[in-house]
């Protein structure tokens, strides 16, 4: 159809409708890059703990008390707490209070007897001032501390189904509806962690929180491909993830300045607020996606909107053309559909070419996405300052999207890839070998 595709062809640039467009995803790309780790790892975080003892721990009628855990081999308190807590090595073989288990009996003052049960009168939480978590909440330590890395689970199960569906429902129902049910669903996922009574509640919203990020993140960069010229895209592309990854970094600030799980997830919900509305208001439909699917009418109206803003003298004779075309070639556009192959996702492996290059994609992608969340998702058993560990693992992100997006200017997509997917793998090798300090 080539009236519609010149047409389409005159408006592609960086006009006002273009910019804003382009603004508008970015701008929900950065606010949306903390949602992904908020629950896994700052929400449902751990702090060091054990058994809540009356003896120990006062007249208190609450066993979250804001003090440090202190070591069994500091002098000052070991005699004290050994009558009533056993010591046990710890994931780094450190020697440490029992996490789950008191002795049974009191101190009678010859001996402390030696038989163990597990905590039958809560825990002691041994946290930052202000700090309070999911996993305090819900006590789950011990039995239930199985739950905590679940999430973790139920993060990836959401972002391999939005991973699968993101793109058909973007083909099937548009860019921008694709785009901005995306973003409505992260922002009620992100809002009702908050409010949920239950844990399953947080591992829930936060597949369904994922589903629509990925959602959001989908449609977006397809949109973002389609209204922007060719030598702008991979541009526009990598600072769409770049802005993400920023995003990201900001969530140890955004989690040492609401230590309450509850009022952390909520805010992020409401700071997803300033990016759907602008987003409801700007987005436009794709033109290339209306004019694919015979949106005629809908194509029209968005096309003088566009010249309109991007001050192009849109001629009359163009829309009519654009009118007329899929009328006057309905017989030979048939002919051709029927004699055309209908493509579906079997042709992704059918067709050699695309085969070799999926399984090769495929296999980088699996091995970057396994290291790159495994380092941030245990991000809090790491050594240090979890917050500064957290801004380190997301910062690093930063430099990386920005040299690439030059590289690719520079010596193009595919040395680009076999360049840092090798220097990922040395360090990667390497690793294990080095002594790594501690981030305080």
């Amino acid at each position: 159809m080539a009236a519609p595709n010149d047409i389409l062809g005159r408006l592609a640039g960086f006009g006002l409708f273009q910019k804003r467009i382009i603004a508008v995803i970015l701008f929900a790309s950065f606010l949306a890059g903390p949602t992904s780790f908020v629950s896994s790892v700052f929400a449902v975080y751990t702090p060091p703990h054990r058994c809540y003892v009356q003896e120990l721990d006062g007249q208190e009628t609450s066993s979250r008390k804001t003090t440090k855990l202190l070591s069994p081999t500091d002098s000052n308190v070991s005699d004290i707490i050994s009558r009533y807590i056993p010591t046990e090595n710890g994931a780094d073989d450190e020697l440490r209070w029992s996490q789950c288990y008191m002795y049974n009996n009191t101190y009678t003052g010859n001996s402390t007897a030696n038989n163990t049960i597990k905590c039958n009168n809560g825990w002691r939480y041994f946290k930052e001032p202000g700090e309070f978590t999911a996993s305090m909440e819900f006590d789950l330590v011990c039995d239930n501390a199985w739950v905590v890395p679940l999430v973790a689970s139920f993060m990836m199960i959401g972002l391999m189904l939005g991973s699968i569906t993101g793109g058909y429902v973007s083909d099937r129902f548009g860019r921008k509806t694709a785009s901005l049910t995306g973003m409505v669903a992260l922002t009620v996922s992100t809002l009702l962690i908050s409010f949920t009574p239950v844990w399953i509640g947080i591992h829930l919203m936060t597949l369904v929180q994922e589903f629509a990020n990925i959602i959001r993140m989908a449609s977006g960069i397809v949109l973002l491909n389609e209204v922007c010229p060719n030598k702008y895209r991979h541009r526009i592309s990598v600072s769409n993830i770049l802005l993400s990854s920023v995003g990201s970094a900001f969530l140890p600030l955004f989690a040492f300045c609401f230590r309450n799980w509850r009022y952390m997830t909520g805010a992020l919900g409401i700071v997803q607020l300033f990016a759907l509305l602008p987003a409801i208001f700007v987005l436009e439909e794709s033109l290339k996606w209306l004019s694919q699917n015979g949106k005629q009418k809908q194509l029209k109206k968005i096309l003088y909107k566009a010249a309109e803003l991007n001050k192009i003298d849109l001629k009359e004779t163009d829309m009519t053309e654009l009118k007329k075309e899929p009328s006057q070639n309905s017989e030979e556009a048939g002919e051709k559909d029927t004699n055309k192959e209908k493509l579906s996702y079997l042709h992704l492996i059918k067709i050699p070419f695309l085969r070799k290059r999926i399984i090769i994609f495929s296999l980088a992608w699996l091995s970057l996405s396994s290291s790159f969340y495994g380092l941030s998702l245990n991000a809090n058993n790491l050594k240090g300052n979890r917050y500064l560990v957290f801004l380190c693992v997301s910062g690093a992100e930063t430099p990386g999207h920005i040299l690439s997006m030059l590289t690719i200017q520079k010596i193009g997509c595919r040395l680009t890839f076999v360049i840092f997917n090798t220097i990922t793998g040395v360090v990667l090798l390497i690793t294990p070998i080095l002594q790594s300090g501690t981030l305080d």
